[in-house]
């Protein structure tokens, strides 16, 4: 399989403005929906695309992109899900935190609060499936699609969970061990912490970290707890989902190094199932999961291009 490799020499995160905390506070905006408070970033005018998080993270991860996409001319959304990020953490059953329900929430949100059908979309790590869902009981219309670090199939999805993981997470997310945990998996979603200045990596951690401690730890256990059901109840359905996209229309970029979803297996797997084209599937190295943090410039001029 031909798979076209960006090597990155002379990029790096430094190389452009990062957007802090207070500031992208500030763009977040709240709605209800099934009688909670979901927020979501509304930035900029034009033909709207969706950003879709996954975990443990949330819209912060999309920060940076934002203001560029805004600036290419289009509208962007970026929503937290329910449990995650700025939406609602607090007394919400965990029914209510399933995939399948913030799949139906997100789904509310995009057309009906803001009256959108037809957008394109960037998904990472759950918020594949969770479009890949509302791809099966909601009337949207895809026009572009970036895949980055998702999954849709078994093989190359290595998440890793069994009783013994279970038992561990449930050690290791005690008030008093959460931050120290939740800090060391975001580090290790990223290729090479040392490429920024020691203030900006603790900038970019903490953002990911403060709504997890804060309850969003929660949500991201019961999604992760998930991920055997997903694996044997749902995934086929997801790939029948994904049919229903026009694969002209598909773009994966893909981290080199993700320990938990393989850039050789899984992206075999969706460029097999949507026959694919080399020049719509892009592997990047020096990255791992978290891509937009490993690769910005690289990975935002794909995007750009292939909108």
């Amino acid at each position: 399989m031909k798979l076209v490799a960006i090597i990155i020499a002379f990029f790096s995160l430094t190389a452009y403005a990062q957007v802090d905390q207070e500031q992208f506070k500030s763009w977040h905006k709240k709605t209800r929906i099934q009688n909670y408070e979901i927020s979501y970033v509304d930035h900029g005018e034009g033909k709207p695309i969706v950003l879709f998080h996954g975990i443990p993270t949330s819209s912060w991860m999309y920060r940076n992109i934002i203001p560029k996409l805004a600036s290419l001319g289009y509208r962007v959304i970026a929503p937290d899900m329910l449990g995650m990020g700025a939406s609602q953490i607090n007394n919400v059953p965990n029914y209510s935190l399933s995939l399948e329900n913030q799949s139906k929430i997100l789904s509310e949100l995009i057309t009906n609060k803001l009256g959108i059908k037809h957008f394109s979309a960037i998904v990472h790590d759950f918020g594949g499936p969770i479009l890949w869902d509302m791809l099966g009981h909601s009337e949207i219309a895809i026009d572009n699609m970036i895949i980055l670090n998702t999954f849709a199939f078994k093989q190359g999805w290595n998440h890793g969970y069994n009783f013994m993981t279970r038992q561990l997470m449930n050690l290791a997310t005690t008030p008093l061990t959460d931050k120290m945990f939740f800090q060391s998996a975001i580090r290790s979603m990223i290729d090479n912490p040392g490429q920024f200045k020691e203030d900006e990596l603790e900038s970019i951690i903490e953002g990911y970290v403060n709504p997890l401690i804060k309850g969003a730890g929660r949500t991201y256990k019961v999604l992760y707890y998930s991920v055997k059901s997903i694996e044997n109840n749902m995934l086929s359905k997801f790939q029948q989902n994904l049919l229903k996209i026009d694969p002209k229309t598909v773009t994966l970029i893909w981290g080199e190094n993700d320990k938990f979803l393989s850039s050789s297996k899984q992206v075999e797997q969706f460029k097999n199932h949507l026959q694919l084209n080399s020049d719509q599937v892009y592997i990047i190295n020096e990255a791992k999961h978290l891509i937009l943090e490993d690769q910005f410039e690289q990975t935002y001029k794909i995007i750009k291009d292939k909108l």
